[in-house]
C-alpha cells in the first residue's frame, strides 16, 4: 500500500467525491420533487438534520432545498445533472489512476475510451446510489406495523443495498482496470469493501446521531460536519483500494503459480 501510494490516492478520490456528493444530493432532491416525493425532505431528512445543526443554519438550508424542489428543479435536472455526471466521472478517473498503480500496469487504452468509460461508470454510480437511497428512505411501514415486520423490512432494504453496492464495486473493478487485466465479477476484495462500507456507515451514523450533534450547534459546527463527512468518504475510498490491493495480490499469486 505504501509503495502504491494508496492513502494519497484515497485522499484525492475522497476530495473529488465530496464535491460530487453535494451535486448528487441536490440532483436527487430535484428528482424527488419532480416525482412528488417532497416528503423525503420534509418528513425524513429535514427533521433529522434539524436535530444536529443550529436553527439559523437549518432555516437557510430548508429555504435552499425548497428552491431545489420547486423553482430550481428544472435546472438541477438538466444542467445540474450534467455537472453531477462530470463530478462523479472525475472521481472515476482518479480511481483509474489509482488502480493502474495497484496492478502495476500501464493502461494503454486511448484517452477517449477512458473518458467514455468514466462517464458511463459515473452514470451507473448515480443510478445505483439513487436506488440505494430509495431503498433506505422509502418505506411502506406505518406506526401500527408490528416491530417484527418493520425489522424484516429493514433487513431486506439493507440486504438489497448491499447486493447493489457489491455489483457496483465489481463493475468498477471490471471496467476501470486496464483491459488486459481480467478481474472476476465477485471477488474477495470487493466483498471486504462492502463489509467495511456498511460497518463505517453504521458507525458514522451512530456517532452523528448520538455524540456529534452538540458540536454542530456551536461555532464552526458546519465545518466540523464537513470534516466528519470527509473522513467518512476517505474511509470508504481506503476500503475500496484495500480491496483492490488484495485482489491484485491474489491475481499475482495465481499467475506465479501458473508459471511453475
Amino acid at each position: 500500500m505504501d509503495r502504491h501510494g494508496v492513502l494519497t490516492d484515497a485522499t484525492a478520490i475522497a476530495f473529488r467525491m465530496l464535491f460530487a456528493l453535494a451535486f448528487l444530493t441536490l440532483t436527487g432532491l430535484a428528482f424527488a420533487g419532480a416525482v412528488h416525493l417532497d416528503g423525503i425532505w420534509r418528513d425524513q431528512l429535514g427533521p433529522n438534520i434539524a436535530r444536529i445543526v443550529s436553527p439559523n443554519f437549518y432555516r437557510e438550508l430548508d429555504h435552499s432545498v425548497d428552491q431545489v424542489l420547486t423553482t430550481r428543479r428544472l435546472w438541477w435536472l438538466s444542467i445540474g445533472l450534467l455537472l453531477t455526471l462530470w463530478q462523479v466521472s472525475s472521481g472515476v478517473r482518479a480511481l483509474m489512476t489509482a488502480l493502474d498503480s495497484i496492478y502495476e500496469v500501464k493502461d494503454r487504452r486511448p484517452f477517449r475510451v477512458r473518458m467514455a468509460l468514466s462517464v458511463g461508470l459515473a452514470a451507473l454510480i448515480i443510478v445505483a446510489l439513487f436506488l440505494v437511497a430509495a431503498a433506505l428512505l422509502l418505506s411502506t411501514s406505518q406506526p401500527s406495523t408490528p416491530p417484527i415486520v418493520r425489522a424484516g423490512e429493514t433487513i431486506l432494504r439493507f440486504a438489497f443495498s448491499a447486493v447493489l453496492l457489491l455489483l457496483l464495486v465489481t463493475a468498477l473493478l471490471q471496467f476501470t482496470t486496464p483491459e488486459h487485466v481480467r478481474v472476476k465479477w465477485v471477488t474477495l476484495g470487493s466483498s471486504i469493501t462492502i463489509v467495511i462500507w456498511l460497518a463505517a456507515s453504521w458507525i458514522f451514523g451512530w456517532y452523528i446521531a448520538n455524540f456529534a450533534y452538540r458540536g454542530y450547534q456551536q461555532a464552526f459546527g458546519v465545518l466540523s460536519l464537513l470534516v466528519v463527512v470527509m473522513t467518512y468518504l476517505y474511509v470508504a475510498a481506503v476500503a475500496f483500494l484495500i480491496g483492490a490491493e488484495l485482489d491484485a495480490l491474489l491475481l499475482t499469486e495465481v499467475k506465479r503459480r501458473g508459471r511453475r
